[in-house]
């Protein structure tokens, strides 16, 4: 897969997750226009990078368990003087 792709795959989860609206597996592999297979992966990333997301069976949506921000790209850092 495209690294790019995988960044905007990742990234678009991130936003639908951090705000409860994912849906079910199914409705949430449709909102990022992916297989239910895939999107399982795509979890399985974000745990790995260390993301604590769990399934909430009542409200039908990926949640995460505390607040988490997601970053992915370059951060300018100061020097020191």
């Amino acid at each position: 897969m495209d690294i790019l792709k995988l960044a905007h795959r990742l990234t678009g989860a991130h936003h639908y997750i951090s705000s409860a609206t994912t849906g079910t597996p199914v409705e949430f592999a449709a909102k990022l226009g992916i297989a239910e297979s895939h999107l399982y992966l795509l979890i399985a990333v974000l745990k790995q990078l260390g993301g604590p997301i769990a399934y909430s069976r009542s409200r039908k949506t990926y949640l995460y368990t505390r607040p988490i921000a997601f970053k992915l790209g370059y951060e300018e850092v100061k020097e020191p003087q």
